[in-house]
């Protein structure tokens, strides 16, 4: 990987903006991300100005400001990509966040919840059962003592999707 960093380095790595050059469909659009090499092999977003290539930049979500938008965070942002833009979730559906007590399976299912979708996640400790539902989670699943096997815990799942 080519270090492309000036000094003094720039830190940051989320961001928010619009962009002022490049790409011509690309002029004026409102733009976030977060992650990569940026503040790392790359200069950082504490700056007025990035300089990024195209595949580092996505269309910021319109029900963000762009206060919002920047301070929201990687987990966040692979959180409504992996809810919003790959899945497609639709208010109604169930959705298995495997790990919801972690920062990543915290922000699916705040991002899940706010679509109106049910949330079925895991924990691996009986201890943490109160706080995962107090995140949001509709049904709890201790994937330590309930779940036995890859099947079981398929089975389980459509169990508790369908019947509770």
């Amino acid at each position: 990987m080519k270090n492309i960093t000036t000094l003094p380095h720039i830190p940051g790595r989320d961001f928010a903006g619009v962009v002022v050059a490049g790409a011509q469909d690309w002029i004026s659009r409102e733009v976030w991300w977060t992650g990569g090499d940026l503040g790392f092999t790359r200069d950082g977003t504490h700056a007025e100005f990035l300089l990024l290539p195209i595949a580092a930049v996505r269309p910021k979500p319109r029900i963000l400001s762009m206060e919002e938008a920047a301070s929201v965070g990687v987990t966040y942002v692979t959180a409504w990509l992996c809810v919003m833009e790959a899945a497609q979730a639709q208010a109604g559906e169930t959705l298995l966040v495997i790990g919801a007590t972690g920062g990543g399976g915290s922000a699916v299912t705040q991002i899940a919840k706010w679509k109106g979708l049910r949330v079925l996640g895991t924990v691996r400790w009986d201890s943490d059962r109160n706080s995962v539902q107090q995140s949001g989670v509709d049904v709890v699943i201790n994937s330590e003592t309930e779940v036995s096997s890859k099947k079981y815990y398929l089975d389980c799942c459509i169990k508790y999707s369908l019947h509770t």
